[in-house]
């Protein structure tokens, strides 16, 4: 079962593990971002799901705001937050879940496709 796509905003530099920002500053950010994440995932119904599951792959597609590079273990460990949402929004603990991590053509302000797949 594939469940609705959802587009993510690019993740704040403080949330990048690289940058080593403030703790107050990477706290906010993450507070920041799970609240975006939250909202995104009721407005695409992802709250009203009730599926008993043992295993979700979810596919994050990176569509960074420039062509500056990036590590895709960087830019996992900067959507933690979302990952924390997501998890709530479909009442799942997030470690059922399985990553797969794509780059994306780059775009204006950036963003990040996040595909789910219910596996069991």
């Amino acid at each position: 079962m594939i469940l609705p796509q959802i587009i993510l905003p690019w993740p704040m530099v403080a949330l990048w593990p690289n940058r080593k920002a403030h703790w107050r500053l990477v706290y906010g950010a993450r507070e920041i971002q799970k609240e975006e994440t939250r909202l995104l995932c009721m407005e695409a119904g992802l709250h009203r799901l009730n599926v008993p599951v043992t295993s979700l792959m979810v596919s994050y597609t990176f569509c960074a705001p420039s062509q500056r590079r990036y590590d895709r273990d960087g830019a996992l460990q900067a959507m933690k937050g979302a990952t924390d949402s997501i998890a709530a929004a479909i009442r799942v603990d997030d470690s059922n879940f399985d990553f797969t991590l794509r780059r994306g053509d780059p775009s204006k302000n950036g963003g990040v496709i996040v595909n789910i797949e219910v596996l069991g």
